[in-house]
């Protein structure tokens, strides 16, 4: 039997090495442990309720521009985007334009004021005595029609008392229609002559807007030529 503290004949390290299969129990239990196949992946958490997103401009920016997020949009090509979008600017504000002056076309024909008319005795339509109609004319605006569209003078017909009749037709339905203008007034005759009594060249007391318009001698009367109507003698 060999003596306690005896040398066996075998280095004292493979002595004291434990076996095999006891060091790779030991390796084992000591390692980290690894995942099983049918363990899940770790879930990510949620963004809360009030997280803010992160911007990310650099995307907005390649979306903008029809690229990817890699990759980065050039001086040239930002300018490019900001001319596209003044562009696209100004056509909306063109046809929001173009829309509402449409509508402000519409509205005011839907609303446009008609004159009334009747038929005189010789079978032409007589238009009704219309102040309205009356300032239109002498302002020389147009003058809208009872069947729609607009009237064209045709001429002015002097009468004997110093008024006239003023002819127009209908632009849209070719109707002929007459419109008595009244003779001058009093007050009208009475500012005539205190300005030939001046020594200056009166003008019609009814087209005195734009300068006026001068009176012209027809025999004794002086008489405008676009209303003919006398107001006072030459």
């Amino acid at each position: 039997e060999p003596v306690e503290g005896e040398a066996s004949g075998k280095p004292a390290s493979q002595e004291a090495s434990p076996p095999p299969a006891a060091a790779a129990a030991v390796s084992s239990s000591t390692a980290a442990p690894v995942s099983s196949p049918t363990e899940k992946p770790p879930v990510k958490r949620k963004a809360a309720a009030g997280d803010k997103p992160k911007k990310r401009k650099k995307a907005r920016r390649s979306a903008l521009l029809g690229k990817g997020d890699e990759s980065e949009p050039t001086l040239e090509e930002r300018r490019e985007a900001r001319r596209r979008a003044r562009r696209e600017k100004r056509r909306r504000e063109r046809r929001e334009e173009r829309r509402k002056a449409a509508k402000a076309i519409k509205e005011s024909t839907e609303k446009m004021y008609r004159p009334k008319a009747s038929v005189g005795p010789d079978g032409v339509m007589v238009l009704e005595d219309d102040k309205i109609l009356q300032k239109a004319f002498y302002a020389g605006q147009q003058m809208p029609s009872p069947m729609g569209g607009f009237l064209m003078l045709l001429g002015i017909r002097p009468l004997p008392d110093g008024g006239s009749v003023a002819l127009f037709e209908c632009s849209a339905s070719s109707l002929r229609y007459q419109m008595l203008l009244p003779k001058a007034t009093r007050a009208e005759r009475a500012a005539v002559k205190a300005v030939q009594d001046a020594g200056d060249d009166p003008d019609c007391p009814r087209h005195d807007g734009d300068g006026g318009h001068r009176l012209n001698r027809a025999g004794k009367e002086l008489v405008c030529s676009l209303c003919g109507i006398a107001y006072g003698k030459a």
